[in-house]
């Protein structure tokens, strides 16, 4: 009696690792392990943004104000 429950049980995970892949755990292993040095990439990458800094030696231009003519 047990010993059929765990045939059932083999063949259960078998049919489960055949449906999943026999590589999908290591895949996924490997990349939560490059997780780690994904984000902290990522975070450098935005903390080192270049800032885009205003040359003093130009001058922004503003128009010079017209007078109102008015609703046409």
């Amino acid at each position: 009696m047990l010993s059929s429950e765990l045939e059932d049980c083999r063949h259960v995970i078998q049919e489960l690792a055949g449906i999943f892949g026999g590589g999908g755990i290591v895949d996924m292993r490997r990349d939560m392990e490059q997780m780690p040095i994904q984000i902290g990439l990522l975070q450098r990458a935005v903390s080192n943004a270049p800032v885009i800094a205003h040359d003093a030696g130009t001058r922004l231009r503003i128009p010079e104000p017209k007078a109102y003519g008015g609703a046409a």
